[in-house]
């Protein structure tokens, strides 16, 4: 309401908005996807048999390496945390309690999985590309080497998180 009150007119206020969503448009247009991959996951057969994946492959050792990589690569289809916590939390937490790893040992890995392949599909960058006047390809390279880099530390680091945080 205050940014249409600065306006002062509707016209204006609707071509600052138009302005402003030019660059954002691709996230925007994102949103409906992401809540319809979690329909899909809650309320068909999908969701339940990627947790039963999780259960019979891992062990209470090898779950948080398998959910770093999982989220890590699912940040790829759906890089946005929230979103993507929302579709993911109802397959990896139960899963996660069947094998005896801690609800805190799962975020954790979740969360780093998910940062790592921020580098590579660099949301928090938007905003630095659009005052620089770069384009995305123009860092991807050099983002990619440090994600790759990041990927092999800390899924070491994931072979070695307790189990019981």
């Amino acid at each position: 309401m205050a940014a249409l009150l600065l306006h002062g007119r509707p016209v204006s206020f609707l071509r600052a908005c138009r302005q402003g969503v030019d660059s954002a448009w691709g996230i925007i247009l994102q949103s409906p996807f992401y809540a319809g991959i979690f329909g899909v996951m809650q309320h068909t057969a999908l969701g339940k048999w990627i947790e039963s994946l999780f259960a019979e492959f891992a062990t209470q050792r090898s779950y948080p390496a398998m959910v770093y990589v999982y989220s890590a690569v699912m940040n790829l289809f759906v890089p946005s945390a929230g979103s993507k916590w929302l579709i993911e939390a109802p397959c990896l937490l139960p899963a996660g309690e069947q094998l005896g790893v801690s609800t805190v040992t799962v975020l954790l890995a979740y969360a780093y999985g998910d940062s790592t392949t921020n580098l590579i599909q660099p949301f928090f960058a938007i905003p630095i590309l659009a005052v620089t006047k770069l384009r995305f390809g123009d860092i991807v390279g050099y983002t990619f080497i440090v994600a790759l880099s990041c990927f092999a530390v800390t899924l070491v680091a994931m072979r070695l998180i307790p189990p019981q945080l």
